[in-house]
This record gives C-alpha cells, sequence and structure tokens, in this order.
C-alpha cells in the first residue's frame, strides 16, 4: 500500500532527486508531499471512488431539527443519483429541498413534528456538514446519509495510506512537480500529462465494473 512517504520517494527518483528518510527531510522534499496531496484531492474530485463511499448515520432527537453530519468533511459528497437519503427507521426517502421551500414550511403556520419528509444542507459545522430537516423529528429516527467522504491530506510518512489508486496519483503530482519546476512547455511535459490523465482513466474505468451502469463525465 502506497504511503505519503513511499509516493514522495517514488517522485524523487522521477525527478532524478536523492531519496530522503522522510517527506519533511528538505525542503524540496516537503513541496512534493504537498504536491502529492494536490494531485490525491484532483483523484479524488473526479469520480465518486468506492473506496471513498460510505452511508453516514444520524439520530434524530425530539424537536431538534438541525444536525451535523458526523464523519462527512468539507469535500463530501452525495453519491446516490438524485442525492436521497433515507430514514431507516420508517423505510421512507427524504429527498433535498431548497432553502425557500423549508422556510416556508418552517415560518408559516404551525411548526410541523413528525418522520422527517425533506432535508436540506446548511453548510459547515467544526469542519462536518450540517443539514436541517422537515418535519421537525418528534423523537428518536435513524437517518441514513449516503456519500463519498474524501480521505483528509496525507500528514504522516508511514502510517498515512493512500485510499485512492496511487499510479494516477503519483502521475499527477509528477505533471506538477515538473509545472513547478518551471518546466511547462514541449514534449515532456505534454507525454507526462496524457500518462496522468491516461492513468486516471484507467483507474476510473476498473472502479467503475463494479458498477458498470455508473457513469463519469469530467475526464474529457
Amino acid at each position: 500500500m502506497a504511503t505519503w512517504l513511499s509516493m514522495v520517494n517514488t517522485l524523487q527518483k522521477r525527478l532524478r532527486e536523492t531519496q530522503t528518510a522522510s517527506v519533511t527531510t528538505t525542503t524540496y522534499s516537503t513541496l512534493l508531499g504537498e504536491l502529492i496531496n494536490q494531485a490525491k484531492r484532483e483523484v479524488e474530485d473526479e469520480w465518486d471512488w468506492h473506496a471513498l463511499r460510505t452511508v453516514l448515520s444520524i439520530t434524530t432527537s425530539n424537536g431538534v431539527a438541525d444536525y451535523v453530519v458526523t464523519g462527512s468533511n468539507e469535500r463530501a459528497r452525495f453519491f446516490s443519483p438524485n442525492r436521497e437519503i433515507y430514514d431507516d427507521t420508517n423505510d421512507a426517502i427524504l429527498t433535498p429541498a431548497p432553502d425557500w421551500f423549508i422556510d416556508r414550511l418552517t415560518y408559516i403556520g404551525t411548526t410541523q413534528t413528525g418522520g422527517p419528509v425533506y432535508y436540506r444542507m446548511r453548510g459547515i459545522t467544526s469542519g462536518e456538514l450540517q443539514m436541517t430537516l422537515w418535519d421537525t423529528p418528534d423523537g428518536a429516527y435513524t437517518i441514513r446519509v449516503p456519500m463519498v467522504v474524501p480521505q483528509a491530506d496525507l500528514a504522516d510518512d508511514s502510517t498515512t495510506i493512500l485510499t485512492v489508486p496511487e499510479v494516477p496519483v503519483v502521475l499527477r503530482a509528477y505533471v506538477l512537480a515538473l509545472q513547478e519546476r518551471g518546466e511547462d512547455g514541449g514534449d515532456a511535459i505534454a507525454m507526462a500529462e496524457a500518462r496522468a490523465q491516461d492513468a486516471l482513466f484507467s483507474a476510473v474505468a476498473m472502479d467503475r465494473d463494479f458498477n458498470p451502469d455508473e457513469t463519469f463525465a469530467s475526464l474529457g
């Protein structure tokens, strides 16, 4: 399994640099570590990787409409086709609703309580997504939230294991390193970019085999 350090060492070999014992040994190895993280984020954003998919859980309380989606982060996103979530207690589907619609239901007339029917996202609280439910729950309901939750930035030499495929991350980081050096033109950079894109396309295709009916549109 690829670690932050092993990928930095791979980059150092490609760039004809001396390998280091730690990502932070030199200023340049530290830069390569940052480029690995940038490449990781770009790869994660290209596809709803199965390794990043999870179903988070919220347990509601009587009279409470706002909830933090524990386990999410600022880059988390839905992977269900219609961004639906599930009331596991009532075997029901909650659908997203716009702010004006929830506000109208909330502020006009008597506050409605019961099993939730709609939800809206309300931004970030302490690095995690926040959600408002309507109806305001009248008790304990288990709400399941299917999401893609990208991995946090790699920050430790050996114990931080990359979750998404390694090859497209390393090849994309190599392109970024060439650009940082000022090698932003000519055949070498074009070939590196083509290899990185091909590796990403192949990795997505392999991951997509888990669900052949799913499509991706961001790899033009």
